[in-house]
């Protein structure tokens, strides 16, 4: 497995293409590569279509199977341990991938919410894909319903990505695949075979308090936990929290809820949450809202969000997975939060230099997102200011 990355910050589309794809065959030493991701920032907009031509063209034509060319317009990309925010610039990753599988494909979701509509679209996805890399437009598809009604027919199936980020209305982004540039829906690989693609999923909470039992709720509304209202709760544990964490807690999507992948041992103080905004308490009555359905009987426990939170829980995931894979880790994509960066944080290059720090010098490239897709314990979701690192290793199979 050989894979590489490159970055141009030259401000014309056309020249920043052939630099950048000149500089990846390069890497590749006259390699013809299997799969390759491009991202472009939204100061190159205008030029998608004409960057995409030349990419694809200096890839190789493609062929079933194998040459697949994916990617999307982005608010910022970064590469390597650069974070090339609010400037012009284009990232592509490239990678020679022997007895690996690749299925590309451009998913539209039916008009019409049809059930037939969505088994054709969700049977687009091979039976024997192990990894799903999903690139959606945030105004055309409905990446959550999406994410969610598959994982209930493949939970075994991984999938990560992001959202196209670049335009702030429908039919602005540009969704690359092969030498087309689609304007509406999701474009995707699957991958199967001789690789591991390891996830790492960085919601940037820590938990506070301890973790209760949804008693009452409706919809996005709960009206009770263990038998008490939420503002209750709420009022309870943030007394236990220091001054520095309460101001942490005020800010701007400071406060979150994590609801418990698996409630038996979230209540014993362990295991994973999937992080969701809460979105206000009712005064009259001390229900809380939340950014997602809640379920009765589910444990939740309240977070707190803040640059140092996500710092460490960063460090702590990359650790782990660089002692997990030892030396295989051959290159790796970046799907972070476009509130993330140095919107979030004092230090520039805050998500790519963590990677760095951990893995050493891998290709790596990837962009900011308008929403990531990643998996939290066995299953995917959408997420937000999240980041989704995901490491690409040779099978051990």
């Amino acid at each position: 497995m050989l894979i590489s990355a490159s970055v141009s910050l030259e401000e014309g589309g056309e020249a920043a293409a052939q630099e950048v794809v000149r500089a990846v065959l390069e890497k590749l030493g006259g390699e013809q590569p299997d799969l390759a991701f491009l991202f472009v920032s939204r100061q190159h907009l205008e030029d998608a279509d004409k960057i995409i031509r030349i990419v694809n063209e200096a890839l190789g034509a493609a062929k079933p199977g194998r040459r697949t060319l994916v990617g999307c317009t982005a608010d910022s990309v970064l590469y390597g341990a650069d974070e090339h925010i609010d400037r012009a610039a284009i990232t592509l990753w490239a990678g020679v991938l022997p007895d690996v599988n690749v299925h590309p494909m451009h998913l539209e979701w039916p008009m019409d919410g049809s059930e037939i509509g969505r088994e054709i679209l969700l049977g687009k996805v091979p039976v024997d894909a192990q990894t799903l890399i999903l690139f959606p437009d945030p105004y055309t598809f409905p990446c959550d319903a999406f994410v969610k009604e598959i994982t209930e027919q493949r939970p075994d199936l991984c999938i990560v990505g992001g959202m196209a980020s670049a335009a702030r209305g429908a039919g602005q982004n540009r969704l690359f695949l092969g030498a087309r540039s689609h304007e509406a829906g999701a474009v995707a690989v699957a991958v199967s075979g001789a690789v591991e693609v390891a996830p790492i999923v960085s919601q940037g909470c820590r938990p506070f308090g301890k973790p209760f039992i949804v008693t009452s709720c409706e919809d996005n509304v709960i009206h009770q936990l263990g038998g008490q209202t939420p503002l209750e709760k709420f009022t309870e544990q943030v007394a236990q929290l220091s001054e520095e964490e309460r101001d942490a807690l005020y800010q701007d999507e400071g406060l979150q809820i994590g609801r418990a992948v698996d409630s038996a041992r979230a209540s014993d103080g362990e295991g994973d949450f999937l992080i969701r905004r809460v979105r206000g308490f009712v005064k009259e009555n001390g229900s809380m809202v939340i950014g997602d359905h809640a379920q009765r009987g589910e444990t939740i426990q309240f977070h707190l969000r803040d640059p140092q939170s996500a710092t460490d829980e960063l460090d702590r995931l990359l650790t782990s997975a660089q002692k997990r894979l030892e030396d295989r880790a051959a290159g790796a994509l970046i799907f972070t939060c476009n509130g993330r960066g140095t919107r979030m944080f004092d230090d520039d290059n805050h998500d790519a230099g963590a990677l760095r720090r951990r893995f050493g010098d891998l290709p790596v490239a990837g962009f900011f997102a308008a929403g990531e897709i990643g998996p939290v314990g066995s299953r995917s979701y959408l997420h937000g200011f999240t980041a989704v690192n995901v490491i690409f290793t040779e099978s051990n199979s």
